[in-house]
């Protein structure tokens, strides 16, 4: 394994098209893919948090626009979505040539807004406008963007270390270039996952193009885009060979001196990849990206017996009020294992429900108290063939059941009733048996 893995990240795009039809033949090789030493790789799969392969993870890299991440993640803490900010001079703090959201002064817009105007087309005028609200909101006395910068990037470093970035220092919200600006690839990862672990970030992010007022910004990331025919940046035309269908962002970067970076984030049968990559070279990003997943993907396998929000059972529930009987239970997060390929065979699932919730009579379920939804009710636990449990993961209610008090006290009076009428009738009979036993007594002595 380690020897394969040692093979990381071919610069060729050969590699992608040999592995184009993995989805057919996945299990017959794993990518050969080549470690360049100058990058800083970090991969990780999330739903069985495996590493799956690192390069120079600790090794300080110019982050460049993968920056704006944790400018997001810091200014959330502080700004609502629909709070409006209106555009200062600071759009002019920029390095000519940049990318920009073109963004102009006095323009408003939200929050919200600025966030695709930062993430999309990687605006780092977007950046400094986001920064400067948040530190005017903070801190009104500061009126010049410098002081607004330095302010804001102190949060910035506040919120890595928060996130367990430990080794990174930011200078600045949008990435450009400093000799003291500078991150890791396992930090990055840390920041990556705290921004997919955001809906709002995480679905910027997964976004390929956004429109608003006048404005109308294409995601850079190139791995979203299915072709390059609206894209500005570029001269080329047609399909775009770097798009994945896997990919769902987040965030790419570059200057001179970081070269290419990416945090991208795949989902691919029932995995969830994370990758950083440092210090790529300019034709060879996306390439590494995709290679990236597909050397997880030859890897490792997910086999998922319920995702979280799916309901995996509908319980009948004898004692529940009308109209709602039957309790629907889903797992809390994704009932999936993530195992080295080939070793899948036999695993299965056994679901219990917790004893202080739940009585049965007579294959019959019934509950002991209220339900509410969201209540955890049990659990779903995963097994290998020879029933060594490989993961357990909480079931809970997606719906509230309320219990009928008084079903034992109908069915008491039901049977009360049953039996007074038996008894009625019993008597009825002998009665009735005693008066023709009597008649025919009489008939025959006469």
């Amino acid at each position: 394994m380690m020897n394969r893995q040692k093979k990381f990240l071919s610069a060729v795009l050969v590699v992608l098209l040999v592995f184009a039809g993995f989805t057919q033949n996945v299990a017959a090789s794993a990518p050969n893919i080549e470690n360049l030493p100058q990058k800083g790789v970090y991969i990780r799969e999330l739903v069985s948090d495996t590493l799956v392969y690192e390069n120079n993870a600790a090794e300080r890299y110019y982050p460049a626009s993968i920056t704006k991440l944790l400018t997001a993640l810091t200014a959330m803490d502080y700004l609502e979505l629909d709070e409006k900010i209106t555009v200062g001079q600071e759009v002019y703090a920029v390095i000519a040539g940049s990318s920009l959201a073109d963004l102009q002064p006095g323009e408003r817009l939200t929050f919200y807004d600025l966030l695709y105007a930062m993430m999309l087309p990687s605006g780092n005028d977007a950046a400094n406008v986001i920064a400067a609200a948040t530190a005017k909101k903070i801190k009104p006395n500061l009126t010049e963007f410098s002081a607004q910068n330095e302010f804001f990037c102190s949060l910035m470093n506040e919120k890595a270390k928060e996130l367990g970035a430990k080794d990174s220092n930011f200078v600045n919200p949008s990435g450009l270039h400093k000799s003291n600006h500078y991150t890791t690839a396992q930090d990055m990862y840390f920041i990556g996952l705290a921004s997919l672990q955001n809906p709002t970030i995480a679905k910027v992010c997964a976004t390929p193009v956004y429109t608003v007022a006048e404005h109308t910004w294409y995601n850079t990331n190139l791995l979203l885009q299915r072709n390059y025919d609206e894209l500005k940046w570029t001269k080329k035309q047609g399909p775009n060979e770097s798009f994945s269908a896997y990919a769902k962002g987040l965030k790419t970067g570059h200057t001179i001196e970081a070269g290419r970076t990416i945090v991208a984030y795949y989902e691919k049968d029932n995995m969830k990849i994370l990758v950083v990559l440092l210090h790529c070279g300019i034709e060879e990003l996306f390439a590494d990206a995709n290679a990236a997943l597909a050397y997880t993907a030859s890897c490792y396998e997910g086999i998922s017996f319920g995702k979280a929000g799916q309901t995996t059972a509908q319980l009948p529930i004898e004692n529940a009020k009308q109209p709602t009987k039957i309790l629907e239970v889903t797992p809390k997060t994704d009932a999936t294992v993530i195992l080295a390929k080939g070793k899948g065979a036999g695993i299965y699932q056994r679901a219990t429900y917790f004893d202080e919730l739940f009585n049965t009579y007579f294959g019959k379920r019934f509950i002991k108290t209220d339900i509410a939804a969201g209540q955890e009710v049990g659990k779903i636990t995963l097994y290998n063939a020879d029933g060594i449990e490989l993961k357990s993961v909480e079931l809970l209610a997606k719906n509230a059941v309320v219990k009928d008090k008084f079903l034992f006290l109908r069915i008491v009076l039901f049977f009360v009733v049953i039996i007074l009428l038996l008894t009625v009738l019993l008597r009825e009979v002998q009665r009735r048996y005693r008066r023709n036993h009597y008649e025919r007594k009489n008939i025959s002595c006469s």
